[in-house]
C-alpha cells in the first residue's frame, strides 16, 4: 500500500472513498456490553455461545458496511477482504473476539477494532492498495470453553486434526460438533485449509499487553520477537469418599491434600526455574461441604523459564540453588511439552490425562500406593503417610507397587 504521490502505487485495488463504517469510538460502544458479566464486570465470550454469535454478527456488519468481501471459512474464522482474495500475497491483520473467563475489554477485540479503524484511516488519507488486504476474527482463540486454545487457527493450519477437534468437550459434556451445530455451523466441514493459508503474505496483530512490562519500562508499544510456549495439563487426584464430620484424620484419604501440595509444588518449581504456573480450574466430586471427596481434577497452565523462552522446558534447563532441598514434587517432560510438577514416588495419588472435563468420575479406578507412616506411635496396621493422606489404601486392601505418576500433556 502507498500514500498519494507515490508513483509506485497501483490503482487496481483502489478503495471506494465514499464507503466508511462506524467510527473507532462507535465500534467500542457497540462491543462494550456484549458478553459482559454483571457481577464481575469481565467478559465471558465463549466459543459458539450467544455472546460469541453477537460478536460474529458485529464483525460481519462492520465488513459489509465498508464494502468489504465477507467470508466465513470452514473452521469458523471470519474474513473481510479488500481486493481480490485469490490474488495472493495478502496483508492480513486482526485478532479474536472471544475471551478468557472474565477477560478484559481489550483482550482480542483491540486487534479487531483497530484493524477496521486502521483501514478507515488509510482510506481517509487516500491510500492506494497494491496488494489484497484482509481483516480476520479467529474463532475460539482463547479456548475458554473446550480447554484448547487457538482451535480455529490450529484447524486451518492442520495442527489440530478433525478427530481431535471432535473429541473436545466442555464442562457440561457438550462436544465441539454439538456446540457448532447448535450455533448453526457444520462441524463436519472443519479441517486444514491450505488454499486459504496460501493467500497470506504477511500477518500483523495488535494485542493489548497481558502483563506490566511496558508499564514498568515506560514504553508505549512493544514488538513481539517470538511466541511464548506453554502447556496445559489435567491432574486427577483419587482418594476415598467418607464422612467429613466423623472420620478420623489418620483414616482419611483426602485427595484435596494432594491437590494442595501439587499447587504449592508447582509454584515452588516455577519460581526456581524462572517460569510461571497456575492451577486455574478444579472439579470436585461430590462437591459437598460435609463429605471427603473421592476424586478431584485440576487444570494447570505452566510456561517455560524466562531465560530460555523458546526452548523446551526439560529438567536440564532448570536451575536450582545448591542449598535448596528437594521437595515432594518433581518435574518431567513428556511428548516434547513442558511438564508441571507432580507428586513424588512416595505420594503418587495424582495422574494426568488429556481427557476432557466431566462432572461425574464414572470410570476412575483408584491408583494408591503404599507409603509408611512416620507419625510417632503409629502402627503398621494403621499406616498413613503424614503429608498425603490419600496415598495409602486401607489395610484390608492389597497395596499396589509404588510408581511415579505419569505426566501427560493436556492439549493447548
Amino acid at each position: 500500500m502507498t500514500l498519494p504521490g507515490d508513483e509506485r502505487g497501483g490503482d487496481s485495488a483502489a478503495p471506494d472513498a465514499g464507503v466508511s463504517g462506524a467510527s473507532f469510538h462507535e465500534m467500542w460502544r457497540e462491543l462494550l456490553p456484549v458478553g459482559r458479566h454483571p457481577d464481575s464486570g469481565g467478559y465471558r465470550r465463549f466459543a459458539w455461545t450467544a455472546a460469541d454469535a453477537e460478536c460474529r454478527v458485529w464483525f460481519e456488519e462492520q465488513a459489509r458496511s465498508r464494502g468489504l468481501t465477507y467470508e466465513l471459512d470452514r473452521n469458523g474464522n471470519q474474513w473481510a477482504w479488500l481486493g481480490d482474495p485469490a490474488a495472493g500475497d495478502a496483508v492480513v491483520t486482526g485478532s479474536h473476539l472471544d475471551s478468557v473467563p472474565d477477560g478484559g475489554a481489550f483482550d482480542g477485540p483491540l486487534g479487531v477494532v483497530s484493524s477496521f479503524a486502521a483501514l478507515d484511516e488509510l482510506r481517509r488519507r487516500g491510500t492506494r492498495f497494491t496488494k489484497p488486504l484482509a481483516l480476520v476474527n479467529f474463532g475460539d482463540e482463547e479456548g475458554a470453553r473446550f480447554g484448547l486454545a487457538c482451535v480455529g487457527s490450529r484447524l486451518t493450519a492442520g495442527q489440530l486434526t478433525v478427530e481431535q477437534a471432535h473429541r473436545l468437550t466442555d464442562g457440561d459434556g457438550v462436544t465441539l460438533p454439538q456446540a457448532m451445530a447448535a450455533a448453526g455451523y457444520d462441524a463436519d466441514a472443519i479441517g486444514p485449509d491450505p488454499e486459504r493459508l496460501a493467500r497470506i503474505g504477511a500477518f500483523v496483530e495488535l494485542h493489548v499487553e497481558q502483563g506490566r512490562a511496558l508499564d514498568l519500562s515506560g514504553d508505549r508499544v512493544g514488538i513481539a520477537s517470538a511466541i511464548w510456549p506453554h502447556g496445559r495439563w489435567r491432574f486427577d487426584f483419587r482418594g476415598e469418599a467418607n464422612h467429613a464430620g466423623t472420620t478420623r484424620l489418620v483414616d482419611r484419604r483426602d485427595p484435596m491434600l494432594s491437590y494442595a501440595e501439587t499447587v504449592l509444588a508447582a509454584r515452588r518449581e516455577a519460581q526456581l526455574a524462572g517460569a510461571v504456573a497456575t492451577f486455574g480450574k478444579i472439579a470436585v466430586e461430590p462437591n459437598g461441604v460435609n463429605a471427603i471427596p473421592p476424586w478431584c481434577a485440576a487444570g494447570s497452565t505452566p510456561a517455560p523459564p524466562t531465560r530460555t523462552p523458546w526452548t523446551r522446558w526439560s529438567p536440564a534447563s532448570r536451575r536450582r540453588p545448591a542449598s535448596t532441598p528437594r521437595r515432594t514434587a518433581s518435574t518431567s517432560t513428556s511428548s516434547g511439552s513442558p511438564s508441571p510438577p507432580s507428586s513424588s514416588s512416595t505420594t503418587p495419588c495424582a495422574t494426568n490425562s488429556p481427557a476432557s472435563w466431566a462432572r461425574t468420575p464414572t470410570s476412575r479406578s483408584p491408583s494408591w500406593a503404599p507409603a509408611p507412616d512416620t507419625t510417632p506411635g503409629s502402627s503398621p496396621e494403621a499406616s498413613r503417610p503424614p503429608c498425603c493422606s490419600c496415598a495409602t489404601p486401607r489395610v484390608s486392601r492389597t497395596p499396589r507397587p509404588s510408581s511415579r505418576p505419569r505426566t501427560t500433556a493436556w492439549p493447548g
